[in-house]
């Protein structure tokens, strides 16, 4: 008789990511991967599961009104951490991407050797394009990155209902760079996730419109100028942009801030 061949972990998260029920956050069992392609083997990945949630806040500003009924049909994976610095290097080694910009001497935090493991800012939407492109990876929709983030309960934090000043980076943390991406692991949303709504804002791949959010995540762009959704906040936020429901807005394909940077996606197709 052979031998039993021993399960795959990854197939089997995948499988119950699939079939996927739960009504609680806690209902889901987080699973990390890091994949083995080049330059991929330090960025850990966070499998979401399907399932559904309710997108955007009544109590919010304008832009995440009204709140609205999303399910997401297909797991995917989100990256643990923002791109840091050290990863953002080797795509400018490889000539995929520029340095960063340098706004308001931020490029120099790119430079600091103890910030290696921050997150890279500074750089633009197509830029992060490009740099997740290059990965086998793609930035991930509006409609993704909140129900990472929100979980199937919906939460107004990565971490539950209630505020907790000491969980994510913001203004009230006293950073004056963003800090290396293992740090305050208080700010950990239901998958996994790091950073959520802390640290820095995040380029995705949804393209600013009114509500509800195309059961897609994303919109067709129109030409001229156009404007991409920001989401989360970072270490320069005030205590009213700290909702994983805030939705930002960058004109794309060329502007960058100090505050901004972005997190890989993958397709499950691509595991």
């Amino acid at each position: 008789m052979r031998p039993a061949v021993p399960a795959d972990p990854s197939q089997q998260a995948i499988e119950r990511a699939r079939s996927f029920g739960g009504q609680l956050n806690r209902d889901w069992q987080p699973f990390l991967l890091t994949f083995s392609e080049a330059h991929l083997n330090d960025i850990p990945f966070c499998l979401v599961p399907v399932g559904s949630f309710s997108m955007g806040d009544d109590q919010g500003t304008a832009a995440e009104k009204p709140a609205h009924h999303q399910t997401m049909r297909q797991p995917f994976w989100i990256a643990q951490h923002p791109v840091t610095n050290a990863q953002w290097r080797r795509g400018v080694q490889a000539g995929v991407v520029p340095e960063p910009l340098d706004i308001s001497g931020s490029l120099a935090w790119y430079h600091e050797p103890s910030l290696a493991d921050a997150p890279v800012v500074g750089v633009t939407w197509a830029q992060a394009w490009d740099y997740a492109a290059w990965l086998g990876c793609r930035l991930p929709n509006e409609r993704e990155w909140e129900y990472a983030a929100r979980g199937v309960e919906s939460w107004l934090y990565p971490w539950g209902n209630e505020w907790d000043a000491a969980r994510p980076v913001w203004f009230g943390s006293g950073q004056g760079t963003p800090p290396p991406v293992t740090d305050y692991p208080g700010d950990t949303s239901w998958v996994g996730a790091r950073h959520l709504i802390g640290n820095v804002k995040e380029w995705t791949a949804s393209l600013y419109g009114a509500y509800p959010c195309p059961d897609d995540g994303s919109r067709e762009i129109k030409g001229g100028h156009t404007a991409a959704v920001l989401r989360g906040s970072s270490f320069i936020s005030s205590l009213n942009g700290l909702r994983a429901t805030l939705r930002g807005v960058g004109w794309i394909p060329n502007y960058a801030n100090l505050d901004i940077g972005l997190r890989l996606a993958r397709s499950l197709a691509l595991t």
